[in-house]
């Protein structure tokens, strides 16, 4: 077979080629849609992961004050040890039930109440921090144990506020959006007929 004949015989075959008849404007109008949706629910998961830590940033007690990491008290670096060390070691201690509340119309005037509460509960957070170290130079077990027993309560209440106020938040964002149908599914065309 000459050359000639070779790229005659391939430029048949590809015009035959199932897979090159598939390939029209139905699916390249399909492939746009779905890239359009796929594209509007990445920027919906984007923001709410961003709206969530946010909104769950504005449940931590100091996250509401000036001293929000023990710097003005000489208790460095409390913020983590109440924040993420306490959590992560007492975790399956901890009480996990979030009571729905009802979609968020005003985000700003929710975080700022958030904020408040915060304000009113660092002090408690920092008199434990203070207590559980007492005389001692070393965060050990015996701190985190005191430190835990002080704030348990504090953190099962913020935590559990945290997560209904994640899930207000995004019902209320859809419900200011119109509340728009939120199919999991992505639109699909009916398989064509195949015919020789």
């Amino acid at each position: 077979m000459s050359a000639i004949d070779f790229e005659y015989a391939i430029k048949k075959d590809v015009r035959n080629n199932p897979i090159v008849r598939e390939v029209d404007e139905a699916r390249q109008r399909q492939l746009l849609q779905t890239v359009g949706i796929v594209g509007f629910l990445s920027l919906v998961i984007l923001f709410s992961a961003w709206m969530a830590h946010y909104v769950s940033d504005a449940h931590v007690p100091l996250h509401g004050v000036a001293n929000y990491d023990g710097q003005l008290t000489q208790q460095w670096g409390v913020h983590s040890r109440w924040e993420a060390t306490v959590f992560e070691r007492y975790l399956n201690q901890l009480t996990i039930a979030p009571k729905p509340i009802a979609p968020i119309k005003d985000p700003r005037g929710f975080i700022f109440t958030a904020l408040l509460q915060d304000y009113q509960l660092a002090q408690t957070v920092l008199k434990a921090d203070r207590d559980a170290i007492g005389n001692r130079d070393v965060y050990d077990e015996a701190y985190y144990q005191a430190f835990f027993a002080a704030n348990k309560s504090i953190l099962e209440q913020r935590l559990n506020d945290s997560i209904a106020a994640v899930a207000a938040m995004i019902a209320g964002a859809w419900e200011a959006a119109g509340k728009p149908e939120m199919s999991p599914n992505l639109p699909s065309q009916p398989q064509r007929r195949r015919r020789q």
